[in-house]
């Protein structure tokens, strides 16, 4: 699952210079496997989200299944 989004100033994003109106495709779907962000997460555990202080303290895009930022899907 790709993000794409257009640069609109030039930016230097981990070293690499990225020039204004160059599309980026971001990559999130790791984010959902990854063991930094989840306890076991290749495991169904849809109580994970139940725990509110759990919830506030996890980066808030860390899940993204319908993408994030300002063109976070409404629906």
């Amino acid at each position: 699952a790709l993000l794409t989004r257009l640069v609109t100033k030039d930016t230097v994003l981990q070293g690499k210079k990225l020039p204004k109106e160059c599309c980026v495709a971001i990559g999130y779907h790791p984010n959902h496997f990854n063991s930094k962000n989840w306890h076991n997460p290749r495991e169904f555990v849809p109580e994970r989200f139940q725990n509110e202080q759990e919830n506030k303290e996890r980066h808030p895009f860390a899940f993204l299944p319908f993408s994030g930022g300002e063109r976070n899907c409404i629906g």
